[in-house]
């Protein structure tokens, strides 16, 4: 082996050891970062739902349950508990 194949070969070498300080380089960081705690996203509360009320029918309608007219202004209360006109509260 002369002068000149023996510095190529010391050259690649030198570029081989470089490659593998870089791969460690890498390997070292990645492992590093699998170690650290992983931190959760904040805890975000549902927000409420608001309930769905029937709504009031409007003048010249009447209650699809009972078939009471509902116009002006009246005393009468739906016994169903399940009336979709009239609120009702149940315990």
């Amino acid at each position: 082996m002369n002068k000149e194949e023996r510095n190529r070969a010391i050259e690649q070498i030198q570029q081989d050891i470089e490659t593998i300080k870089r791969d460690i380089s890498w390997i070292i960081q990645h492992l590093l970062n699998q170690n650290k705690p992983i931190q959760p996203p904040p805890y975000i509360p549902n927000s409420p739902t608001i309930p769905k009320w029937p709504t009031v029918p409007s003048i010249g309608q009447s209650c699809p349950k009972c078939g009471i007219s509902l116009d002006g202004v009246m005393g009468y209360v739906c016994g169903d508990t399940n009336c979709p006109t009239f609120l009702k509260v149940t315990c």
